[in-house]
């Protein structure tokens, strides 16, 4: 079975990760609506992620409006929310062929416009880099 592009770029960044410091897993499936797809654990704790691709960036990259096909579930949006207020780390990762972005707690709220993703736009390596220095201090 094909996978797809959001599974393909999150498994490009994941090739980054330094797996001796960072436990990951993958918490997908019809039974678990509204959580968010990866779990990620280290020294320093845990984050939780949600990770979205475009293959073609809109001019306005917005995850929560109802007519993008990249956008968050309000079943999402409100564990994001409610694991915000509980003091859980988390985030939304967005990629595109062009890079990926990084929307901490609840930046994913706030619109951006194509060129301001693309100048918060990183490479592969250094979302995996961030997402390592998120729960481990190794």
């Amino acid at each position: 079975m094909a996978q797809k592009p959001e599974a393909v770029y999150r498994n490009s960044v994941h090739k980054h990760l330094n797996k001796s410091h960072v436990y990951y897993a993958p918490m997908g499936g019809s039974y678990v609506a509204g959580i968010p797809d990866m779990y990620y654990e280290g020294s320093l704790g845990c984050l939780w992620v949600e990770w979205k691709n475009f293959q073609a960036l809109p001019y306005t990259i917005d995850l929560t409006k109802l007519s993008s096909r990249s956008k968050l579930s309000a079943l999402q949006q409100q564990w994001l929310t409610r694991a915000h207020k509980h003091s859980v780390k988390t985030a939304v990762i967005c990629g595109s062929p062009l890079g990926g972005v990084i929307y901490e707690g609840l930046n994913w709220q706030h619109p951006l416009t194509q060129d301001e993703f693309l100048a918060k736009s990183l490479p592969r390596k250094e979302i995996a880099l961030w997402l390592t220095n998120q729960v481990s201090d190794e």
